[in-house]
């Protein structure tokens, strides 16, 4: 068996209380700045976490954030996972096309949550706004003013913004105002880990599983 090492930041509202986690891969198994390597990392939490340590202890009764690239919504992989414990982040890193935007429509109407990470006004992501549900925005990527104004321009839609990269309490005040309605960032919590065991497994193999364990049915 092999160390498990899974990272989670803490998601807050307004009411600074705990609404989710965000799971982040701690590890060297795989290369993230690969295609292949981030995915296969995306499908190491997911069994690390659900199948290994257990959703509970890693997130409690709270909801998990966790990313996904194309290639994971492409085959699908959300649809193995318990809609009401997930929420689906679209890396900004993917490229949206039509395949993207039919797999992120199914899985909306599935009932899953889908979450925009590093969200930035463009011909390409807009159509993901009539269906998404929480757009994330880096608050320190751009002037304060262009991130004001885009929060602006989403108001429109019916979404959640969620402000990232919070670093103080002046900065989350002044998002709180502007209508942010969760945030994340070095002022509330830096990246902690949870830790465990793993017994070695087909991690698309062991996601597979996990549509049967969410079967009703079954």
């Amino acid at each position: 068996m092999t160390n498990i090492v899974v990272g989670r930041q803490e998601i807050l509202d307004s009411n600074m209380s705990i609404h989710a986690y965000e799971l982040l891969f701690r590890g060297q198994d795989f290369d993230l700045s690969s295609k292949d390597g981030s995915s296969e990392a995306t499908n190491q939490i997911i069994t690390d976490t659900i199948l290994e340590i257990g959703l509970n202890n890693v997130v409690g009764n709270s909801k998990a954030f966790i990313n996904f690239t194309a290639q994971n919504l492409l085959e699908k992989i959300p649809l193995y996972l318990p809609k009401d414990r997930i929420v689906i982040e679209v890396l900004e890193s993917v490229a949206v096309d039509l395949r993207i935007i039919s797999a992120l429509k199914e899985l909306s109407n599935e009932g899953y949550t889908l979450a925009l990470d590093d969200f930035q006004m463009s011909s390409e992501w807009r159509p993901l706004l009539e269906f998404a549900h929480i757009v994330k925005l880096d608050v320190l990527a751009n002037p304060l003013q262009e991130t004001l104004d885009l929060i602006k321009e989403l108001k429109p839609y019916n979404l959640t913004i969620l402000a990232e990269k919070v670093e103080t309490h002046e900065m989350f005040e002044l998002f709180r105002d502007a209508g942010c309605e969760l945030f994340q960032g070095f002022f509330f919590s830096k990246p902690n880990t949870v830790k465990g065991r793993r017994v070695g497994v087909n991690h698309l193999a062991a996601v597979k599983l996990l549509t049967l364990v969410n079967d009703p049915d079954v």
